[in-house]
């Protein structure tokens, strides 16, 4: 799995993000390009290389134009003048949706703030022409990488105040702050003065993370990228990305996978019943189900329940498990499987064509002729389903090894 990590050790902001991802690979062009697909004007964008306690990063501007009303720096946009403005551009879809689910965000942030729905909040540093041209450039560098995630670690924040067009407001700003408490990110706050975290930075963790204030997981590092900020502190001003090769990637590679196991016990439990939760447990996809006979207290005979199934399936394989046997509690855990490399293939016999289910690993090659198959091919010929086994190995056996 390829994981995008975002180390936060000086907050996290629009134009650092963007900074940040084209360092790690995601080429200037693209960005730029990309950002021609949105009907917007009265900017520019500046790439430059700085650095920042002697670390080399990228820089990411977006100087304005000579403000003019509509298309000025500091134009107050609704939430609906945002959507046309993406439904509108010619931005790959994904992209458009990437960088909606962040203005949805910091709207419900900024309602809450302002005691207003979240469609009727009027932006101003948000709405502004280099926040909105920072989200797309963040969603366009996203969508050039293709992580299968973004994981983010815990957050630094300053302390003070920040000028906007409320006035003088205190740090973390207070839309910034119902951001980090929408998403629950774990934040420090620091004897810096001054703003680390801005309420895009914000929006986009919020918005994007799969999981905030974790740390960066164990992997190969593929490629490393520093994004610098617009301020100097005595700690170097960078966010780091840091694009990661997990373990699960190597396990494949080696023909492992991981599962996740979940296991109820229970005693009053109708074999019926048993039997119609494994139907929907199967049915919603997971790798094994099978019942153990236990002793429970008082030497009550009992049924063990385990079901293995992949890790992003474990909530609905729990929910299956709550929901159709009378267990209350569940043990879980993740376990790394050996693996043979399984595919279907299709054999002519006498009795007609046999799915059979191929594994390979190495120089082994196991072949089991699929049950259904068998069974609806005997009912047709009136065969024992020996005998049609046995044709459909034979079958096997004559096509090679390529069958």
């Amino acid at each position: 799995m390829r994981i995008l990590y975002l180390d936060c050790f000086s907050g996290i902001s629009g134009d650092m993000t963007v900074a940040a991802l084209a360092d790690l690979g995601v080429p200037p062009g693209v960005v730029d390009e990309g950002l021609r697909a949105l009907s917007l004007d009265g900017y520019r964008t500046e790439w430059t290389s700085v650095r920042k306690n002697g670390i080399e990063a990228r820089r990411f501007s977006v100087p304005l134009e000579e403000e003019d009303g509509a298309h000025g720096g500091h134009a107050h946009r609704t939430m609906g003048d945002i959507r046309a403005l993406l439904a509108s551009s010619a931005l790959p879809r994904a992209v458009r949706e990437r960088a909606l689910s962040v203005f949805d965000v910091i709207a419900r942030a900024e309602g809450a703030v302002h005691g207003q729905p979240p469609e009727e909040v009027r932006f101003h540093e948000v709405g502004a022409v280099d926040s909105i041209v920072d989200i797309v450039a963040a969603a366009l560098c996203l969508a050039h990488l293709a992580p299968d995630e973004i994981h983010v670690s815990p957050l630094r924040e300053g302390r003070g105040f920040v000028s906007c067009r409320h006035g003088r407001i205190p740090v973390p700003a207070p839309a910034t702050l119902a951001i980090l408490r929408m998403c629950g990110a774990p934040v420090a706050f620091t004897d810096v003065e001054g703003e680390m975290i801005t309420p895009t930075g914000a929006g986009l963790v919020a918005a994007l993370a799969a999981r905030v204030g974790v740390p960066c997981p164990a992997g190969v590092v593929r490629a490393v990228g520093y994004g610098a900020g617009q301020k100097d502190f005595e700690h170097p001003n960078l966010l780091r990305a840091v694009l990661v090769e997990t373990a699960e990637a190597e396990a494949a590679a080696a023909g492992r996978d991981t599962v996740c196991e979940l296991v109820a016990v229970v005693d009053d439990a109708a074999g019926e019943s048993l039997a119609y939760a494994a139907e929907r447990l199967w049915g919603a996809g997971v790798k094994e189900c099978y019942f153990t006979p236990v002793t429970m207290k008082k030497g009550r005979p009992g049924v063990q329940i385990t079901v293995l199934c992949a890790p992003e399936d474990e909530a609905a394989a729990a929910e299956l498990l709550f929901r159709h046997t009378a267990t209350i509690g569940l043990r879980r855990r993740l376990a790394e499987r050996h693996v043979m490399d399984r595919a279907e293939r299709v054999v002519d016999t006498p009795y007609g064509p046999i799915a059979c289910k191929v594994s390979r690993r190495g120089g082994v090659v196991k072949v089991k002729p699929e049950y259904e198959s068998l069974r609806a091919a005997a009912l047709a010929a009136d065969a024992p389903l020996r005998d049609v086994c046995r044709a459909a190995l034979t079958a096997w056996e004559s096509a090679g090894d390529g069958a």
